[in-house]
């Protein structure tokens, strides 16, 4: 396999573990104390506690559960820790409405309320208010954004368009990763574990307090994960290593909050690719290890004020990628400015925003692309209002965002919400909203190589049909959803609450693909004949579906979660020739998660999750079923001393292997996910 060395990183990321290892070692007087003997539970806090929990994701403003107007989930650091997930797409498992499937043991698909695939472009997904959302290729590289969980201090998810607030791409809905500032992670923690699929990860992080108001945190990991197995046979190619170091520095200044943090990484994610070409010999099996680096720089500045706030946030960021059959390198920079204004009856919100990013594409015979280089920004502006109609009972929610974009020019995306709380118990919400997906560098200036060409069965064999290739449309629109939500949240008593959505969406200008016809006239690469298959808006669609989550305290010590989604998509309004199966076949009908987390002691924690998730039928160039399966992950935790927590963890349990998703926009070798068991240690000074 071919090696990409990073020097730069791998420099930073020796000096950064070398820096953990050395604080770790420092003086006692440094270090925070550690958590007393008992285990640390979320089942210590009450549910109308929970209900309190501060969100930021929905509105750019804190706010807590009961006040939003809209499907949110919160997963915490506890969810998180007690699930036994390893990675932020198995935590994101945890949601109602999200759809997560493993394509291999590196490699995720996740979406929420559908059109769920490799690149899932209806979803935003940030890491701090940071977008790490692909303009190249319309969705998330998770094997490049593998955040450590012991960082995260919770996950914001919200369901639905959040358009008129984050912008595009925020289509069917919004997940923010927000990690502890430094001085919430004082001390040194050392965390490692290993098993039989995930063959090592090992994480040392330290945060002291360089004064009163000034924290650092230093942090560096490193995994190693098994390889899944094969449908055909054997070890599957989804190898995954990883390493990465970061940092993250908070202060305060006179009442400003200041607040800067980066991150290096250095990724291989191997895959096995069927690749594609014009002439002989057409078809190709590629073995890449899926390289990638990536760095970041972010600062925020806020500044409270009689009458709310102001802030300030920059990043800078640079990403490669090669995924065999192209390698993709991108730098951005991004700038937002916000403000909010408080009132008796309003509360406002309003910024404006300039993002800036450089490409550069290296094509191969499988991919190519029209430009290889290319510039271009996005110039934005929102303002949202929360009125107060009648105080306790009824608020509206007016905003709207607008966009100008170098691909489809200035993009408009309001938002009208209403919440009623007839009862101190009681949260009803509805929404009306619109948003867009702007289309990817790859949809306006890409060919791709899909099929190889038919032959005669004669001696010698005669081409009959030359090869296929996906032509993207320089004119392409985004795409636009007007979306109907409903909501509703209860308390039904200090032990339980429960929580309903409900969605009907109209999609329009879909990307599609529009097969050739007897008339198309071939084009030519080198010489070698191909048809185009034109990629452009083609086609629309309407969805609606429906989601409730319970969460239920039977004792002081045992907390039962339960949830389910159901889901359905129609295409609509399709081109001459134009399917509607590359969406609406991506997606199950139904999941159903039930999870209990029990403290059998102060000291001993043991926690079972069971999921269900329905069958998909793909159909591309042919039809690929991928069978339901129950999962069953169960998790025995131990507090061995006051500093020490131990834990046994158990995932997939009911099976050796099931395959979850079957992809086809980059034909990689299929893979079933196996069982898995990991002993896992963290250390706290």
């Amino acid at each position: 396999m071919t090696k990409h060395p990073l020097p730069f990183a791998t420099k930073r990321l020796a000096f950064l573990v070398s820096a953990v290892f050395a604080l770790a070692s420092s003086t006692a007087s440094l270090a925070a104390p550690v958590a007393d003997s008992n285990m640390d539970s979320v089942l210590n806090l009450s549910l109308e506690e929970l209900m309190q929990a501060t969100v930021t994701s929905a509105s750019k403003k804190s706010q807590s559960l009961a006040e939003i107007a809209g499907a949110v989930f919160v997963i915490n650091a506890d969810d998180i820790r007690r699930s036994g997930a390893t990675n932020v797409p198995e935590a994101l498992r945890l949601a109602p409405g999200v759809q997560v499937a493993a394509i291999g043991h590196n490699r995720w698909s996740v979406s929420i309320r559908g059109f769920n695939s490799r690149f899932s472009n209806k979803l935003l997904v940030m890491v701090d208010g940071r977008a790490i959302y692909s303009a190249g290729f319309s969705g998330v590289f998770w094997e490049h954004n593998d955040i450590p969980l012991n960082n995260i201090e919770r996950i914001e998810v919200i369901r639905g368009p959040g358009g008129s607030i984050w912008g595009a791409n925020a289509v069917n809905g919004i997940i923010n990763i927000i990690t502890y500032s430094a001085r919430d992670t004082q001390g040194g923690l050392i965390s490692a574990a290993a098993g039989n699929e995930l063959r090592g990860v090992g994480q040392a992080r330290y945060g002291w307090a360089l004064d009163e108001e000034t924290h650092l945190r230093l942090h560096a990991q490193a995994k190693s994960v098994d390889a899944g197995q094969a449908v055909a046979g054997g070890d599957g190619p989804d190898n995954w290593k990883n390493q990465q170091a970061g940092f993250r520095l908070d202060a305060s200044r006179g009442g400003d909050r200041y607040s800067l943090k980066g991150a290096l990484g250095d990724y291989r994610a191997n895959d096995r690719i069927t690749a594609f070409t014009a002439a002989a010999p057409y078809v190709a099996n590629l073995n890449t290890d899926g390289a990638g680096q990536t760095g970041h720089l972010q600062g925020r500045w806020e500044r409270p004020t009689d009458n709310g706030s102001h802030s300030l946030q920059a990043f800078v960021e640079h990403n490669e990628n090669d995924m065999g059959v192209i390698r993709y390198r991108i730098d951005t920079v991004d700038l937002e400015y916000q403000q909010q204004i408080t009132g008796e009856t309003h509360d406002l919100v309003w910024g404006l925003g300039y993002r800036t990013s450089k490409d550069r594409i290296n094509a191969t015979p499988h991919i190519l692309f029209s430009d290889t280089g290319k510039s271009f920004s996005l110039y934005s502006a929102f303002i949202q209002d929360d009125i107060t109609l009648v105080p306790e009972r009824w608020r509206l929610t007016l905003g709207a965002r607008l966009e100008h974009n170098a691909f489809t020019g200035l993009e408009v995306q309001p938002n009208v919400r209403l919440l009623w709380t007839p009862t101190a118990q009681d949260s009803l919400w509805a929404a009306v909203s619109r948003a867009v997906r702007t289309p990817s560098r790859g949809e306006r200036a890409s060919t791709v190589f899909i099929a190889p060409p038919v032959f005669t069965p004669t001696l010698p064999p005669v081409m009959v049909a030359p090869p296929l290739a996906t032509v993207g449309d320089p004119n392409i629109d985004s795409e636009k959803l007007t979306a109907l939500d409903l909501g509703w949240r209860r308390q039904w008593s200090a032990t339980l609450t429960s929580d309903v959505a409900a969605f009907y969406y109209r999609h329009a200008d879909l990307r599609g693909v529009l097969p050739p016809g007897p008339t198309t006239v071939p084009l030519f690469y080198n010489g070698a004949p191909y048809l185009p298959v034109a990629m452009t808006n083609t086609i629309g669609a309407e969805s609606y579906g429906l989601e409730v989550a319970v969460d239920w305290l039977p004792a002081p010590n045992w907390r039962l979660q339960g949830n389910t989604s159901l889901f359905h998509i129609n295409p609509r309004d399709p081109l001459p020739g134009a399917t509607g199966s590359e969406f609406s076949d991506t997606t199950p009908s139904h999941q159903v998660s039930l999870r209990s987390s029990l403290d059998i002691t102060p000291k001993l924690q043991w926690d079972v999750w069971l999921r269900r998730v329905g069958k998909i039928v793909t159909r591309s160039f042919m039809t690929t079923v991928t069978p339901a399966y129950t999962s069953l992950d169960m998790r025995l935790a131990w507090k061995a001393r006051r500093d020490l927590e131990v834990s046994l963890v158990g995932q997939n349990l009911l099976d050796s292997s099931h395959p979850e998703i079957v992809m086809a926009e980059i034909l990689s070798a299929p893979v079933k996910i196996e069982r898995g068991v990991y002993l896992k240690a963290d250390w706290q000074f």
